[in-house]
């Protein structure tokens, strides 16, 4: 049986500009410990999560299109392979609807069975896509950590 990246699809009733412009507002809705910038290719920055944290770099950033972040190096508490997140690469795309923008967002590599923190980081995920991305994207407030 072949598994396949965690993946999330949702659309919003925003234009792709707004839309692709608060997904790098990464303090807004994942984490308001956020270190570095967001914001533009070859970006670094880091979130945590207490012990817990990710270093990403920017590696595609086409305005209103696609954006990819590729895990630097990170620290995953509680967990033997701490940094399994390492290496794995966030995708966001995005495509324009006739009422609003569809996002597609897949974490390449976070994959059931082939990482130990996959249950967790999927009920992270979806809590930060569905309840905090969702929203903010939608003018509500997010729910970052």
């Amino acid at each position: 049986m072949q598994f396949t990246h965690y993946a999330y699809d949702f659309e919003v009733n925003q234009p792709i500009e707004a839309v692709f412009n608060k997904i790098n507002d990464v303090a807004a809705w994942w984490s308001t410990q956020l270190e570095g910038e967001s914001k533009q290719l070859h970006d670094h920055f880091t979130v945590r999560f207490g012990e817990t944290f990710y270093t990403i770099r920017v590696t595609t950033f086409h305005p209103y299109d696609k954006i990819t972040w590729t895990v630097a190096n990170s620290h995953m508490d509680g967990f033997e392979e701490a940094d399994e997140w390492n290496g794995t690469r966030i995708h966001y795309r995005l495509h324009p609807t006739p009422t609003g923008t569809l996002v597609h967002m897949e974490h390449e590599g976070l994959i059931p069975g082939g990482v130990a923190c996959f249950d967790i980081c999927e009920k992270g995920w979806n809590f930060y896509l569905k309840e905090s991305l969702v929203p903010y994207l939608s003018d509500k407030a997010g729910l970052p950590t």
